[in-house]
């Protein structure tokens, strides 16, 4: 039913890409000031653009998922790859930024607010399991054209369950945990 994964992936169009393939301009080319922290007495400073560079994050991995598909469905296994490593290197970013910046910030602001300090830790906690489960998928996924034609049948199904995880936990950090961080008024 699904012999044609067996064929290599499509060469791409001339003009590099397949244009319903390629990232809008926006999320390819945002830049953040948030790098530049805001000076804090001791610990881990604040950022003013954090939560931005975080939602933007969010919608760049949203976009390459529809492009995952996308090119998994045309049968362009290559891409498709390209497109996971892409996914991978913006999701593991994301992750080290939550990690470094937003979990260890919050709880050195809320050391006196036990059920915020609750809140974070049970986000980092629930980061940190589906994040193994992330990085597992696409560890199984990392070289699609030597797969058998049962592993890719799979790979969609994998791959929308995957989708819903993230989703749902990208509101969840949208809705609670960055007002959290966006709630905390920056040192003067």
């Amino acid at each position: 039913m699904f012999g044609f994964f067996k064929a290599k992936s499509k060469p791409e169009a001339a003009s590099g890409g397949d244009a319903v393939d390629t990232l809008p301009p926006v999320i390819k080319e945002q830049s953040f000031i948030s790098v530049v922290p805001q000076a804090a007495p001791e610990g881990i400073p604040y950022y003013p653009n954090f939560i931005e560079e975080l939602v933007h994050d969010h919608q760049m991995m949203a976009a390459l998922k529809k492009s995952i598909r996308r090119a998994f469905l045309r049968q362009d296994l290559k891409k498709t790859e390209k497109r996971l490593e892409e996914f991978a290197s913006v999701f593991r970013s994301h992750i080290l930024k939550e990690n470094v910046r937003m979990y260890a910030y919050l709880q050195q602001q809320f050391t006196d607010e036990k059920i915020n300090i609750e809140l974070v830790k049970y986000f980092r906690k629930e980061m940190n399991g589906i994040a193994r489960t992330v990085l597992s998928f696409l560890e199984k996924y990392e070289s699609l054209q030597q797969l058998s034609e049962e592993q890719l049948n799979k790979f969609l199904i994998d791959l929308e369950n995957i989708s819903k995880v993230i989703h749902e936990r990208m509101q969840r950090e949208e809705e609670k945990l960055y007002p959290l961080y966006l709630q905390i008024a920056a040192p003067n």
